[in-house]
C-alpha cells in the first residue's frame, strides 16, 4: 500500500458515504493491511508524544529520592542456581560475568549491560549504597534505564493494542451482521468487516488520549462508543438498494430490475455485484452453513 492510497483511504474512512467506495475498491486483506499500517503509525505517534513525559520522569524520581536520607539495604539472599526474570538474572552461587545484555545480581555486586557493543558496568554493594543515597546518580541511572526500555515498551504497546483492537473489530462487526440477519435483513459479511477495519481509526484515538486524559471513561470508553456509532451509521450506506428511498422497479409487472441488485451479494445480470465476484462475498461468508447464513 503506497502513501497516496493510504492517505486517500484514511480520508474516506472519516466519511460514511465513502464506505461504498472503500468496500468496493479494497479486499478484506487490503482492509486488514490498512488497519495494521494505521496502528503502527498511531503507535509511533503515541511513542513520540510520550517522550516529554519520559524526559521528566528521571527528574521526578530524583526529586522523590531527595526526600529520603541514609537508605540502607540488608538483604540476605541465596540461590541454588541461576534465576532468570527476562533481562534480570540473579545468581549467588558463582562469580561469573554477565553474558549479553541485561542485569546480573551476583554476590556482593550488581552488573549491567544495557546496550549492545558496550562493556558491562559493575557496581559493588558499597557502590550501590552510595548510589541510592545520591539523588543525582539516581537520575542518571534511571534515565539510562528509560532509554533502554523505551523500544521494548513501544513494542508492547503496539502488540497489546493490536490484539485488543483486532478482537473488538471482529466482535463488533460479527455482532452487526448477526443483528441484521436475525432481523431478516440482507447483508453480506465482508463489507461489514471491511468497514470495521476502516472505522478502527476512532478506536485508536485511545492511544494519544491516554497520555493527556486520566479518566478511563474519556480516554477509552468514548472512542469505543464513537467507533460503534460510526460503524452503525456506515451500514446505512451499505444497505441493499431495495431498502433505499427509491426501489429499483422494472417493467409493467412491477418486478425488480435484476441488473440493479444491491451491493450485499445479490447477483446482477452479469453474475457480479457492485463489490466484485459473488464468490468472494457469498462463499467466503463466515456464517455460511449456519442459521445466520445467507
Amino acid at each position: 500500500m503506497n502513501i497516496s492510497t493510504f492517505l486517500s483511504n484514511l480520508w474516506k474512512s472519516l466519511l460514511p458515504p465513502k464506505y461504498r467506495d472503500l468496500c468496493r475498491d479494497n479486499t478484506v486483506r487490503k482492509s486488514a493491511l490498512y488497519f495494521l499500517t494505521l496502528l503502527i503509525i498511531m503507535s509511533l505517534i503515541t511513542g513520540i508524544l510520550y517522550i516529554p513525559i519520559l524526559k521528566k520522569l528521571p527528574q521526578e524520581v530524583q526529586k522523590e529520592f531527595s526526600k529520603i536520607n541514609n537508605i540502607n539495604f540488608n538483604v540476605d539472599l541465596s540461590t541454588n542456581g541461576q534465576a532468570k526474570f527476562g533481562l534480570l538474572t540473579i545468581d549467588m552461587t558463582t562469580n561469573r560475568s554477565l553474558e549479553g545484555s541485561g542485569i546480573l545480581i551476583a554476590k556482593q555486586r550488581l552488573e549491567y549491560k544495557l546496550f549492545p557493543f558496550t562493556s558491562p558496568k559493575v557496581i559493588s554493594d558499597r557502590d550501590f549504597q552510595e548510589l541510592v543515597n545520591d539523588p543525582s546518580s539516581i537520575q542518571k541511572l534511571f534515565k539510562t534505564i528509560v532509554i533502554f526500555l523505551a523500544p521494548y515498551l513501544l513494542i508492547l504497546l503496539f502488540l497489546y493494542h493490536l490484539i485488543k483492537y483486532l478482537v473488538l473489530v471482529l466482535l463488533i462487526s460479527s455482532f452487526v451482521i448477526i443483528l441484521i440477519r436475525t432481523s431478516k435483513g440482507d447483508i453480506d459479511g465482508k463489507p461489514v468487516y471491511k468497514s470495521g477495519f476502516f472505522a478502527s481509526i476512532f478506536l485508536m484515538l485511545e492511544l494519544p488520549l491516554q497520555i493527556y486524559v486520566e479518566s478511563w471513561t474519556y480516554n477509552t470508553l468514548v472512542p469505543f462508543l464513537i467507533f460503534l456509532i460510526f460503524l452503525m451509521v456506515t451500514i446505512f450506506y451499505l444497505r441493499p438498494e431495495d431498502l433505499e428511498k427509491h426501489e429499483n422497479v422494472g417493467g409493467r409487472d412491477g418486478s425488480r430490475d435484476k441488473s440493479k441488485d444491491n451491493i450485499f451479494g445479490k447477483s446482477s445480470s452479469k453474475g457480479k455485484n457492485d463489490f466484485g465476484d459473488d464468490n468472494e462475498y457469498v462463499q467466503g461468508d463466515v456464517f455460511a452453513g449456519t442459521s445466520l447464513g445467507k
